[in-house]
């Protein structure tokens, strides 16, 4: 899923600052609670919010 900045924050998604931690080595293949700090999904994120789709096998 993309979720182009702009795009996402005009449907009201609050967006934080990138840090280094983002820069993942390798293949992430799971999302673990509280595993990034400052990182919170705390609501569904709004269809409007959405870019576009595209798979990548």
């Amino acid at each position: 899923m993309i979720f182009p900045v702009e795009q996402t924050l005009a449907a009201g998604v609050m967006v934080r600052e990138p840090s280094g931690i983002d820069a993942v080595p390798g293949r992430f293949t799971g999302w673990v609670p509280g595993d990034v700090p400052g990182e919170r999904i705390d609501e569904d994120i709004p269809l409007a919010a959405l870019g576009s789709l595209q798979w990548r096998p």
